[in-house]
């Protein structure tokens, strides 16, 4: 009877949330997950939106009691979830009451569940007109938890509540929240067509490569070969290996399905990443890295992160020549508003010549390059899509003359480690 009482009390108190009066939508939101959180007795409630035509969902809320709300999260490609998808569509409430030992937690567990320390979860897809539009998770942190029959149905309630506050508002918070994301991820659709159509010639680009790195090997290590045919040798391989680079990037920009992203300390990746950028920008260039300690956590491929970090430095490096200076900060910036996320940023920084208008305008487009022969146009545009597809922002600042930074801001999902 009294836990039949307490949840009576709190789907009245659900029913009680509305947008009357132009209140703000986030402002609602809050009010729920409070609710949720507090009858559920859970760590986190997060709420996530569909995006891209159901191909991936996007943290649009995360309450977590103790600490300020936080919005317009992380990024979550559902390619990598197909069970989780599927049970999305076939239940109205999924329960994983150990995340240790069920099976649908299998493809969030190392990613996203421990790192959180989340030991158990209660989804609830929200609806509207009759389709999934996204889903409500009340996250259990510390220990298994048993899901009752009662949890399960007031987990549905918070759902159909976040529903209703959907249509008070017209959706109007959500698509201005969204807007940015979807028109960056329009252009990503430019861009991964142009790298489909390049992968085609890729593929027979890489085979002519294999073919002449065999011929120039057997040449190096030939018997007769002098030094300067073993030289000449040697040479052709170096630019092989550089066509082997190019074939890498122009897969890389055609299939970006094969990311996996994770929760991680991005002070973490610098740290691993840090020899490969002072390698990629040489010895005559200076590095300089500056970490602020106890960052917020990100949700992204923590490889990808690094491969974005060394190809920073590889651009920074060509623009500053030799004795110049490149420097890699990292720090959390507050919300800009109320609502928003926290924001983890990275900057790689340049002395060099800089870049005029016109220039900078054109930076991150594929294929475009100011190095001539010596530059392929895709370390921008690869950065810019690996972004943009864990939800987060790429801007550059240049000016001839003062040099160039390339700022990273990935939403926090988690606070640190």
């Amino acid at each position: 009877m009294a836990s039949s009482i307490h949840f009576d009390t709190a789907r009245l108190r659900l029913a009680r949330v509305t947008m009357a009066g132009g209140r703000p939508f986030r402002d609602a939101l809050h009010d729920v997950a409070v609710i949720a959180a507090e009858t559920l007795n859970v760590g986190r409630v997060s709420i996530w939106r569909y995006l891209d035509g159901r191909q991936a969902i996007r943290c649009h809320f995360l309450h977590q009691p103790g600490r300020p709300d936080v919005s317009d999260g992380a990024i979550l490609q559902l390619r990598e979830l197909p069970i989780y998808a599927r049970m999305l569509g076939l239940r109205r409430v999924v329960p994983v009451n150990d995340v240790r030992g069920d099976a649908l937690a299998d493809e969030f567990r190392e990613s996203y569940f421990e790192p959180l320390g989340i030991t158990a979860m209660l989804d609830a897809p929200v609806y509207h007109g009759g389709d999934v539009v996204g889903i409500v998770c009340h996250e259990h942190l510390e220990s298994p938890r048993a899901w009752t029959t009662d949890d399960s149905q007031f987990a549905a309630a918070v759902a159909d509540t976040v529903a209703r506050l959907d249509g008070e508002a017209q959706l109007v918070d959500v698509t201005d929240t969204l807007g940015t994301y979807r028109r960056q991820v329009e252009s990503l659709r430019h861009v991964g067509a142009l790298g489909r159509l390049a992968a085609g010639m890729a593929h027979d680009f890489a085979n002519v490569l294999l073919v002449a790195d065999a011929r120039a090997e057997s040449v190096r290590v030939h018997p007769a070969a002098d030094a300067a045919i073993r030289t000449e040798a040697q040479a052709i391989l170096d630019a092989n290996a550089r066509g082997h680079r190019l074939v890498h990037s122009l897969l890389r920009l055609a299939r970006p399905s094969s990311v996996r992203p994770r929760v991680v300390d991005v002070a973490g990746v610098i740290q691993t990443a840090v020899p490969m950028m002072r390698m990629a920008a040489g010895g005559q260039v200076q590095l300089d890295v500056d970490v602020m300690p106890g960052m917020a956590r990100v949700l992204i491929d923590p490889a990808e992160l690094e491969r974005c970090l060394v190809n920073l430095a590889i651009n920074a490096r060509d623009a500053v020549g030799v004795g110049g200076r490149v420097r890699c900060r990292a720090f959390e910036a507050a919300a800009t508003s109320v609502g928003a996320a926290p924001v983890v940023t990275i900057e790689v920084s340049d002395d060099g010549h800089g870049m005029d208008a016109d220039t900078l305008a054109q930076a991150f487009e594929p294929f475009f390059t100011t190095r001539g022969d010596a530059g392929t146009g895709l370390g921008l545009a690869v950065v810019q899509q690996t972004i943009v597809m864990a939800g987060g922002v790429v801007s550059a600042e240049s000016a001839p003359g003062r040099g160039t930074t390339i700022r990273i801001g990935l939403p926090a999902i988690g606070g640190p480690a």
